[in-house]
This record gives structure tokens, C-alpha cells and sequence, in this order.
């Protein structure tokens, strides 16, 4: 059994070459752990102000939400009307704005015109107190009537901000049936 390591040179020539070997396999293994911990770290770190950022976002929105619809509900109570739904949702062209769609019951009157005048008014009133919050840039208002007669929205009102901070009018549909 001996007689293989006769050869004391070749020995020790195959004793050093498996200690380096062994030395960078000991030092690669403890280097990837120290960098697996700071990756963790960092990771950590990450996925902890990717989430304060995201409750800013939240509270960012939950505020502009409370703002805009503290502002429709004041608005709608002065023309006898009911908001059965707001939608506030983020303008996907326009990073930090909003689309706010607005659904609305009104008191069907038999003077369709003079209905239709008051829509539009209280339409226009909307869009413009809405224009004075900064991060509003489209307004849909849809109104239909509490009257089970007719059914889906009467007149549907889009507006959007122009470049001097004002909502002017860009689309109306209005039910034929309805206004004449």
C-alpha cells in the first residue's frame, strides 16, 4: 500500500493542490453566505420601503378620494339629488392624476327641459368645483332618475382640464327617449 506514495514529490504536489482546492471551496462557500445574508438584507430593506411607499400611495389616495367626494356629496345636496356611486380611478396616461366617474339619482320632473337645464347646470357645478383639485383631470358625470320607468342613465357629461386649470365640456350623451 505504500509503495503509491513512493513518489514523495507527486505526493505532495497532489496534498497542496487539494488544500487550495479545499481553501477556495471554504472561501467561496463563506463569501456566498455573507452575500446571500447581505442580499437578504437588502431585500428586506427593499420590500420594506416598497411597502411604506405603497401606504403613502394608499393614504395619498384615501385623502384625495375623501377630498373629491366630500366634494360631490356637498355639491349634491344643495340640488336634491343622491350619488349612488363614485368612482375615483388613476389616469393611466397621466401618472398622479384622476378619472373620476360619478353615478347620480335625480328626482324625475315632468318639464323634461327644464330637467335637462338643471342636469346640465349641476353637471357644469361639479366639474368646476372638481377643477380646483389639482390631481382631478376628467369628470364623467352620469345621471339617471329615480323614476323605475326608465331605466339606464338619462344624460352622461364628460369634462376635461385644459391647460388653464379649468374642466370644459368634451362629450354629452343624453337619452332621445327622454330629452327630446
Amino acid at each position: 500500500m505504500w509503495e503509491r506514495f513512493k513518489n514523495t514529490k507527486q505526493s505532495t504536489r497532489v496534498i497542496i493542490l487539494a488544500g487550495i482546492v479545499l481553501v477556495f471551496v471554504i472561501l467561496i462557500a463563506t463569501g456566498g453566505a455573507n452575500d446571500s445574508a447581505e442580499t437578504e438584507e437588502v431585500s428586506k430593506n427593499t420590500e420594506v420601503q416598497e411597502s411604506e411607499r405603497d401606504d403613502e400611495v394608499e393614504d395619498n389616495e384615501d385623502t384625495e378620494g375623501n377630498e373629491i367626494e366630500n366634494i360631490i356629496n356637498d355639491r349634491v345636496t344643495k340640488y336634491g339629488a343622491q350619488v349612488k356611486d363614485i368612482r375615483i380611478n388613476e389616469d393611466a396616461n397621466n401618472e398622479g392624476e384622476y378619472l373620476v366617474l360619478i353615478d347620480f339619482t335625480a328626482l324625475h320632473k315632468d318639464d323634461t327641459e327644464k330637467m335637462y337645464d338643471d342636469l346640465k347646470m349641476w353637471s357644469d357645478d361639479i366639474a368646476a368645483n372638481l377643477a380646483e383639485v389639482d390631481e382631478v383631470n376628467t369628470v364623467v358625470a352620469f345621471w339617471g332618475f329615480s323614476n323605475k320607468q326608465i331605466n339606464g342613465n338619462a344624460l352622461k357629461r364628460a369634462y376635461n382640464k385644459q391647460d388653464d386649470g379649468k374642466m370644459y365640456l368634451d362629450d354629452e350623451v343624453k337619452n332621445i327617449d327622454i330629452f327630446n
